[in-house]
């Protein structure tokens, strides 16, 4: 979801986060400025489809049919939030509406019977079926259509997740690193914060039923918040008040090698979301044309969802990309042709995976899990 502040000239993520990808990622993250909040690219304001083949959004969830898991941090921070997001949230807390979410000393997440209908439904139904809104949106302006309740304080999902990228493909792969590295922050410093608040933190652990895997070989145990001694909610403050304390560094102590190695993938998708170069050496990716005329042609990657639109006469040119260095392409592609391809249009077609780097692994964007 974009950030709501049109004026800014750099991406916001929740607070915690900000300060975190700062100290690690100097420079800013550029805004995407194609997914917009307030004025919804993906609802039809009668000004037709917004890219052909990806549809529309119903105006009255927009990107907002994903029920988060929020840790328990995270809770402590949104408790206070003083919306119906907010309300929302505290009355999972106190255990008024079990049916829809549970809370534990990990945090909220949404009951298994939702979880299981989002994940069963979610290719046909993100952002288009109302019964799927999120119970943390608020819709304060009813012609603009829902906001995140608790935006301050949103999860790694809902922080990294965009409709649409300005750099295309390579927009799309930075947030899903980036997304990676918070996410696996998230359940290491939930299960951190547990064991620095609990006065006997293992008294509330059991070994992990049915499918154990040797990344979660323990669970809580069922009657877990009877080894806390005040409400659940002082609980989820006291995680907020202890990983808040955190630099980044701190948190990547904790996170271990996992959350170095996602570090190491954030870095490097960082700097190519600022590098404007075509890369050294491209090959043709896997792409279908949407439309075409004799101008203009309209050229989705079969690995991202939104097209691209190119001049109609690169279509005869892709070919060249074969591997050599883009310069030995571009001097080919002049010395068949006259056509003399700017290096900028170059970066486009891979920003858009319309070429890509051999080494490039084939992931597609899809809703949030």
């Amino acid at each position: 979801m974009a950030n709501c502040a049109p004026e800014s000239e750099f991406e916001q993520l929740p607070e915690l986060y900000q300060r975190w990808v700062e100290e690690l990622l100097p420079g800013g993250i550029p805004r995407e400025r194609e997914a917009t909040c307030f004025d919804c690219a993906m609802c039809d304001r009668g000004q037709g489809a917004p890219v052909p083949g990806m549809g529309f959004f119903h105006p009255e969830t927009k990107c907002c049919t994903y029920f988060p898991d929020v840790p328990n941090f995270l809770v402590g921070r949104a408790l206070s939030v003083d919306t119906a997001g907010g309300a929302a949230l505290r009355a999972f807390v106190a255990g008024s509406a079990e049916h829809r979410a549970q809370a534990t000393l990990l945090g909220v997440r949404p009951a298994p019977k939702i979880r299981t209908v989002y994940r069963q439904h979610k290719d046909e139904l993100f952002g288009r079926d109302p019964d799927l809104r999120c119970p943390y949106a608020i819709t304060p302006d009813p012609d603009a259509g829902p906001i995140c309740g608790i935006w301050k304080q949103r999860n790694s999902i809902c922080s990294t997740w965009f409709c649409k990228h300005v750099k295309g493909y390579t927009g799309f792969q930075f947030w899903y690193v980036l997304q990676g590295l918070l996410g696996s922050l998230e359940w290491s410093l939930a299960w951190w914060a547990i064991a620095r608040v609990l006065e006997n933190p293992a008294a509330a652990l059991m070994p992990a039923q049915g499918e154990a895997t040797a990344r979660n070989k323990v669970s809580l145990r069922p009657d877990a918040w009877s080894f806390w001694s005040g409400t659940r909610a002082s609980f989820y403050e006291a995680c907020a008040d202890a990983v808040e304390r955190l630099s980044a560094r701190e948190a990547l102590e904790i996170g271990g090698m996992e959350a170095r190695l996602h570090l190491l993938d954030v870095e490097a998708r960082f700097a190519r979301l600022h590098d404007g170069a075509p890369p050294e050496r491209l090959r043709v990716a896997s792409y279908s044309i949407v439309e075409r005329d004799a101008e203009r042609a309209l050229l989705k990657s079969a690995r991202y969802a939104q097209p691209f639109s190119a001049p109609a006469v690169l279509l005869s040119l892709l070919h060249y990309f074969d591997g050599r260095t883009t310069d030995a392409v571009l001097e080919a592609i002049h010395a068949d042709t006259r056509v003399r391809l700017a290096p900028g249009i170059v970066r486009r077609l891979y920003d858009f995976g319309i070429l890509e780097l051999a080494e490039d692994a084939a992931v597609s964007p899809e809703a949030p899990d």
